[in-house]
């Protein structure tokens, strides 16, 4: 499983709204059972947003699940959005 996130817009803007999607996928080569895709530091963005992920799933080779978080960032610097597959 391999987990990847994007932003929109990047960077953010003081004020602006920020929308992340988290995509795992399964890269392997046999279908991977039960997995979940999640945004590990959610609580940790400002307003501690709650991600919309999809429910946990078998997942064929290729197949993806998604989890995104959207949030308004309050100062400047850099906000890491963490993902992962379980």
């Amino acid at each position: 499983m391999v987990s990847t996130v994007t932003c929109s817009p990047n960077p953010g803007i003081i004020g602006g709204r920020v929308v992340c999607t988290a995509v795992c996928e399964n890269v392997g080569t046999s279908t991977a059972t039960n997995v979940s895709c999640s945004i590990t530091n959610a609580a940790s963005l400002p307003g501690s947003p709650v991600p919309v992920c999809s429910p946990a799933a078998n997942l064929a080779p290729a197949g993806t699940l998604a989890c995104t978080v959207s949030f308004v960032p309050t100062a400047a610097g850099t906000l890491p959005v963490l993902a992962t597959s379980a």
